[in-house]
């Protein structure tokens, strides 16, 4: 219910409390006394650290309006003048600008032996600990500042590739034969640089166990892989 009355509406005054927070005034005695907040007035506490407003609830409780208490204000939201932080979970829906860098973890050092944490600067030249792609990795070029060292076979040869897919051949019964033809994964605009006639190696995992082989050989032509089947062809 809206109400009409007049009384001295607006007091005010500079009370602090012990940390520094506004004092809140006492309601008054009575309706329309003096000595303290009426319903419908409104206490304006002027003091420069802790500027509030209170009002009387309808329950007869003196309570910042709206929030304004700055103090509240500050365990909840998050401060856009000064840093601020959060130990919580901070989603982002859309994209997120670091204009000055962003850093991993509490702290950041750098250094290839020394160094700890992450860092992305304002140029994107990152720095973490390690990598997991699951994928793919384009890069144009990649240095190494220390010893080399490949576990397991490297093959360097002109024409290479991976199977997307594989339709091998059948028997007279319909069961699946060691041969077949193989489809090249290409990138758009790259092609296969197999041509016929070439000679072909490659490894693969078969679902037949008796077709891998049980142990490592290399006879210094074809090099087997334990666990694994060694494919020579000619395309």
């Amino acid at each position: 219910m809206t109400r009409k009355r007049v009384n001295k509406i607006l007091w005010h005054g500079n009370d602090l409390n012990e940390d520094g927070s506004a004092k809140a005034p006492s309601v008054a005695s009575y309706a329309g006394a003096l000595d303290g907040l009426n319903p419908g007035e409104l206490y304006i506490c002027d003091a420069d650290g802790a500027p509030t407003l209170f009002m009387v609830t309808d329950g007869g409780r003196v309570v910042p309006i709206g929030g304004v208490n700055s103090e509240e204000l500050k365990k909840l939201f998050i401060r856009k003048d000064t840093n601020d932080r959060t130990p919580f979970k901070l989603g982002v829906g859309d994209k997120l600008t670091a204009e000055k860098g962003l850093q991993i973890g509490e702290s950041f050092v750098p250094g290839i032996v020394t160094g700890s944490g992450g860092f992305f600067d304002k140029f994107a030249n990152g720095e973490v600990e390690s990598l997991i792609i699951r994928r793919s990795l384009e890069v144009p070029e990649l240095r190494f500042n220390r010893v080399k060292i490949e576990l397991g076979d490297k093959w360097n040869a002109p024409g290479t590739g991976i199977f997307e897919s594989v339709e091998p051949d059948k028997d007279s019964e319909g069961n699946p034969l060691m041969t077949g033809t193989g489809y090249l994964k290409l990138e758009e605009g790259e092609y296969g640089a197999i041509a016929v006639g070439d000679i072909c190696m490659g490894i693969f995992h078969s679902e037949n166990p008796s077709d891998n082989a049980s142990s490592d050989s290399d006879d210094s032509a074809v090099t087997s892989c334990s666990q694994v089947s060694t494919l020579v062809t000619s395309p």
